[in-house]
């Protein structure tokens, strides 16, 4: 395992459209500092936030794909992203998936698809037994 130093400079506008729906460009700038690093990197993302889709009275999804730019030094690429979340209100467990692919990359991977599943506890802004 190797650890590089960075510095990082971040944007990220969101607008609101409505209550349940948001758009957004995130933008971040990377210069590695050590030898080895990668000496430039710029993300770019175009996102979007679909919340509090109703499925049933109780259950709902939330939706965030998004499309983005990556340059790392002389290689680039476009990919596309999006998390699926189903969610039981009044719930504090919630299942999640995520998946990546690559549009058109020169960045070195090992896959084309990549996903996961996960299981959330939300605390619900609870951090302290009462």
């Amino acid at each position: 395992m190797i650890v590089h130093r960075y510095v990082a400079a971040e944007i990220a506008p969101t607008y609101s459209l409505t209550k349940n729906i948001s758009v957004g460009l995130y933008y971040l700038n990377g210069h590695g500092l050590d030898k080895g690093a990668i000496k430039y990197s710029h993300f770019v993302s175009l996102r979007s936030g679909f919340s509090n889709i109703k499925l049933t009275d109780k259950f709902y999804l939330r939706f965030n794909p998004q499309v983005y730019y990556l340059r790392m030094d002389e290689n680039d690429g476009f990919y596309f992203t999006s998390t699926l979340t189903l969610a039981k209100k009044d719930f504090p467990l919630s299942v999640s998936s995520l998946i990546s692919t690559p549009f058109q990359t020169t960045i070195p991977q090992d896959k084309n698809l990549i996903w996961n599943v996960s299981l959330t506890y939300s605390f619900n802004k609870e951090y302290v037994e009462k």
